[in-house]
């Protein structure tokens, strides 16, 4: 019993720290092709699955199929914005389709998908309990459409703490996807990913090993857009390995996925044109690091030579967070600087946006901030701008190691005549869509919502934000650069 609970303890730890990776990973959508073989199956002994295909026959229903498959495109690239756009169109394609209740649950559980991507739990839980019901009714218990809809419910109540009700939710997803898909099938590698969580969460360790190389011998068969469903299992499986102590197998997958995801990464175009990537901390894993020289950790992510590190400080009734951005590569390198979020995740879940410096007294807040963290070295040097002076031969050696402090995404100059903001339309000209490779960048201006910065080698820019304070245990500091996430944890630290 006392080793069941140390596994079990373990396995809630092992649990917060993949949650973001598995919740890309896991809901990875199907093939709705499979849902449709699956419709054709039913129709040989159904008289709805007859009604099912006429309707998908029709010229409206074509129509229908065909934006359908451009919104499941957006959502499997991640990019939920797109996702979301092209779903309210079919809603209006919907209304008078023969046969439509088909082409509702299709659609609503693509929805649910995109409430879960966008942290939206109670939403995408509601949407899919109610086409788990009206699968059930409409394509049958056994259909790859209720399948999904089972294994979506599974995930929620495993990030709800649940993992009894989400084993059983996913032994009958799994069961169903068996039945349908072959060996190579995506849909049934994520799900087998879920089983493998699900599996040590419940302290079940050798079924999650079991259902951990299984997902994976699948995914690299088919790994998904630009691999990333591979890349996901891939960490889960290292954070697994991490806590049973097999330290070299932890570091080798970790390593393999985070490198796939790096390929992905575009520091100057937004999620909206090339798909979200998130890289979350994890503690001790390669590519992040902190430093504890203080009350207060600073905690740092590594990725293709851009170093984004944070701290957090409670100051009475607003909450500061250090944040820098630092070129760790001999050249220089231009990103897009989007938002840098306090995203509160217990109790609850909660964002909350960086307060406009006009509504409250910086100057002020600045310095509380900087009585309490002057003491440690790593968070002093980031508190100020310090611009030493160029060697006389800038060709011989490294550029001494800089910082310009600054408002975030506004930093001035770190030289006179030095480059500094890139502009928008600059950023615009490389900028591409991996949806529509065809299209230009200029098109797309709706969603850049990036601010061109040009860091010098091995050198960093820095800004304190503030943010309207909520009681909180444990929160995430989550800074967009490109189309790319850094997602650093905090634990509460007390209040000033």
């Amino acid at each position: 019993m006392k080793l069941l609970k140390t596994n079990l303890g373990k396995a809630n730890d092992w649990l917060r720290a993949s949650l973001t990776g598995l919740a890309l990973s896991i809901i990875a959508l199907g093939d709705f092709t499979c849902m449709q073989a699956s419709a054709e199956a039913n129709a040989q002994t159904s008289t709805q699955g007859k009604a099912q295909l006429l309707a998908q026959a029709s010229p409206q229903a074509n129509e229908w199929n065909k934006r359908f498959e451009l919104a499941v495109k957006a959502y499997n690239f991640r990019i939920y914005d797109e996702a979301q756009r092209k779903l309210s169109v079919l809603n209006k394609l919907q209304s008078g389709l023969a046969g439509s209740n088909i082409h509702y649950i299709k659609a609503r559980v693509l929805q649910a998908k995109v409430y879960y991507a966008e942290g939206k739990l109670d939403l995408a839980a509601q949407t899919y309990a109610k086409c788990s019901q009206l699968s059930k009714n409409y394509s049958g218990p056994d259909s790859l459409v209720h399948a999904d809809c089972l294994a979506g419910l599974a995930q929620i109540a495993l990030v709800k703490g649940d993992a009894k009700k989400a084993a059983m939710l996913c032994d009958q997803a799994l069961a169903i996807k068996r039945k349908y898909l072959n060996e190579s099938s995506r849909a049934l590698g994520t799900t087998y990913t879920l089983s493998a969580n699900i599996s040590f969460a419940l302290g079940a360790e050798e079924q999650a090993r079991e259902s951990f190389v299984k997902a994976i011998e699948i995914l690299r068969k088919d790994p998904g857009p630009q691999e990333l469903d591979l890349a996901d299992a891939l960490r889960d499986y290292a954070l697994f390995n991490k806590e049973m102590d097999h330290l070299d197998d932890a570091t080798k997958d970790y390593e393999e996925s985070f490198a796939l995801k790096e390929k992905a990464v575009r520091f100057t175009q937004p999620a909206c044109l090339r798909g979200l990537i998130n890289f979350p901390w994890d503690d001790g894993m390669p590519g992040c690091s902190q430093i504890v020289d203080g009350k207060f950790p600073l905690k740092s992510i590594t990725v293709n030579g851009l170093k984004v590190s944070a701290c957090t400080v409670d100051l009475r009734n607003i909450i500061g967070v250090l944040v820098s951005l630092e070129n760790v590569t001999p050249s220089p390198m231009t990103v897009g600087v989007g938002p840098a979020q306090f995203k509160i995740t217990k109790p609850g879940t909660n964002v909350l946006k960086a307060l406009d410096h006009k509504f409250i007294d910086e100057t002020l807040e600045e310095e509380t901030f900087w009585g309490q963290t002057w003491r440690q070295e790593s968070l002093r040097f980031l508190q100020a701008t310090f611009i030493p002076p160029l060697p006389k031969n800038p060709n011989l050696g490294d550029i001494p190691q800089s910082n310009v402090f600054g408002d975030w995404g506004k930093w001035p100059r770190a030289r006179a005549g030095a480059p500094h903001i890139v502009p928008t339309h600059a950023l615009l000209a490389n900028a591409q869509s991996i949806l529509d490779p065809l299209a230009k960048g200029a098109s797309q201006a709706h969603c850049l919502n990036l601010n061109g910065i040009y860091i010098e080698p091995n050198s960093s820019r820095s800004s304190i934000l503030f943010y309207q304070y909520q009681p909180w245990n444990q929160a995430k500091v989550e800074v967009s650069i490109g189309n790319t996430v850094y997602e650093l944890p905090f634990q509460f630290q007390g209040k000033l």
